[in-house]
């Protein structure tokens, strides 16, 4: 990867698009993805609102086709996928700012059409860090080989309750827990059987938590930028036991006093995966047995992100932007990394 990029004139037009706000849903769209939608515009639009505050950066919008027109928005166009309209953005602005799902490769999709487009300098980890984070197992693998404590299915017994959950990552959402491995598994083997990709867990009793990760694009020491309560709810369906995920608490465990212990093992995580920058969140369960226990990784802006306070916010995200070489503290004459394939 080249590390040769000229340094970003002021102002920088950065493009700013997140998944499901900008596609828009369709009329009969579901509970789960009008909140999933909801979530994803409260990201954007905080982030949005946040960069509006910094001098030396312009902030074009993706807007949704159900949206009005507002400064700063652009109107989708007719007919177009958000993929291509991302890939004309990114020829047209000095940086892509994209929120996404790692479903079904989205993310990584995106992350390569900017690199593909060879200008735009893509705010977030390389592709190939996106590929292996997109992936519940190969994650959990990486650390694993790293020696953290991940969800190993042979230090759980068969008669313990287990999970079933989708491999691609999705929070919290399609996720079941059973009273047992056989019960889990013959879950996952009917979803198999439907095409989705699963995987069989055991459940890990303990208290739900994320990070907030700041992760330097050249490889330097992670930043731990906030310590999250999840809350975890589970709701009965269809005799099966639904995950529900409620509101983050955001910053609610800053002040714990476990927390230098924490940013040393989610920096552990961070190296286990190559690649990564920008913005991460980690989820972990801290089990009263066997610790800090990973779960899975965002390699995006997420949701804790909205409920940090405001000026909190903005000093985070000057920082990353500085990574990038872009903002107010950006170093003068900056060059950082770029996406692969990008112009050099």
């Amino acid at each position: 990867m080249s590390l040769r990029s000229p340094p970003l004139a002021a102002p920088a037009r950065l493009w700013l698009q997140e998944a499901l706000s900008a596609a828009g849903l369709p009329a009969d769209a579901g509970p789960d993805a009008l909140a999933m939608q909801a979530e994803g515009r409260a990201m954007r639009d905080t982030l949005a609102a946040d960069l509006a505050t910094l001098p030396g950066l312009q902030t074009i919008l993706a807007l949704g086709p159900d949206e009005a027109p507002r400064p700063g928005g652009e109107a989708p166009p007719a007919a177009v996928s958000s993929l291509a309209r991302l890939r004309g953005a990114a020829a047209r602005h000095d940086a892509v700012w994209a929120i996404a799902p790692e479903c079904g490769g989205e993310l990584l999709a995106w992350a390569e059409a900017v690199a593909a487009a060879g200008r735009a300098r893509w705010i977030g980890p390389r592709p190939e860090a996106i590929r292996r984070a997109s992936s519940k197992g190969l994650t959990l693998a990486a650390w694993a080989a790293a020696g953290l404590e991940t969800p190993a299915p042979d230090q759980a017994a068969a008669d313990a309750p287990w999970i079933v959950k989708p491999e691609d990552g999705a929070g919290g959402l399609l996720t079941h827990r059973h009273p047992g491995r056989a019960a889990a598994e013959a879950e996952a083997a009917r979803r198999r059987a439907a095409g989705e990709a699963v995987r069989v867990e055991p459940w890990i009793a303990g208290e739900a938590l994320s990070f907030s990760l700041r992760v330097p694009p050249d490889g330097g020491a992670p930043e731990l930028l906030a310590c999250n309560r999840q809350r975890l709810h589970w709701r009965a369906a269809d005799g099966l036991a639904v995950a529900e995920l409620g509101p983050v608490d955001s910053g609610a465990l800053d002040a714990d006093p476990r927390r230098p212990a924490w940013a040393a093992w989610a920096a552990r995580a961070v190296a286990a995966l190559p690649g990564l920058a920008g913005f991460v969140g980690i989820d972990a369960v801290l089990s009263p047995q066997r610790g800090l226990v990973g779960l899975e990784l965002n390699p995006r802006l997420t949701s804790a992100y909205v409920g940090l306070p405001p000026a909190r916010r903005r000093a985070l995200l000057r920082a990353v932007l500085a990574d990038f070489g872009l903002g107010p503290d950006a170093p003068a004459g900056a060059r950082p990394p770029v996406s692969e394939g990008a112009a050099c």
